[in-house]
């Protein structure tokens, strides 16, 4: 796989900002969450963007060649559960895309002109409302994600890679067919 560093400068930066985000509603309102380590509840199988899609096939190309090959089962795609789930623990955890690193939280979107709220339901039980700075503007950050994405795609010329939105069986698919090369 092509060195994909340089391409990646702006989603790194926008993890780092997220991740202290995501960390200060933690300190502040961790008594009031239940996500805790090997909570994997939220954890089912999705589609990333490009940019993740690189930022993952690093990780799992790094991981042992006898545990990358018991991912992906052809049948994974299908799947509920997400892939890259051992124990009910993230395999590639530092490089888990933007959506794992807020499940749980109370997100902020907006449908029809009205502002919804949503967190997991184990989450905030007793409070209402949930403080703003407790919230994740989920439509600002996807812009974000998107306009970082666009970017990435537009610099990135692999020509094989993906442009649309990409399932995490098959970026474990992808990994192991360029590990077998």
């Amino acid at each position: 796989m092509k060195d994909t560093g340089v391409y990646l400068q702006n989603y790194y930066r926008l993890i780092e900002r997220v991740d202290r985000h995501c960390e200060g509603i933690q300190q502040q309102y961790g008594r009031l969450m239940q996500c805790r380590k090997g909570c994997s509840t939220c954890c089912s199988h999705i589609s990333v963007f490009p940019v993740e899609a690189a930022v993952m096939m690093d990780a799992i190309m790094r991981l042992p060649k006898t545990v990358l090959a018991d991912l992906g089962k052809p049948d994974g795609i299908q799947s509920v559960a997400c892939p890259l789930l051992s124990e009910n623990k993230c395999l590639i955890y530092p490089a888990r895309p933007l959506i794992c690193r807020t499940h749980g939280l109370p997100l902020l979107t907006v449908e029809s002109d009205n502002p919804i709220i949503s967190c997991c339901p184990q989450n905030f039980q007793n409070m209402s409302p949930i403080p703003s700075q407790a919230m994740i503007d989920l439509e600002s950050l996807n812009q974000i994600l998107i306009a970082i994405n666009t970017v990435f795609l537009k610099e990135w010329s692999e020509k094989s890679w993906p442009t649309d939105r990409i399932q995490i069986a098959k970026i474990i698919q992808r990994a192991r067919s360029s590990f077998e090369k």
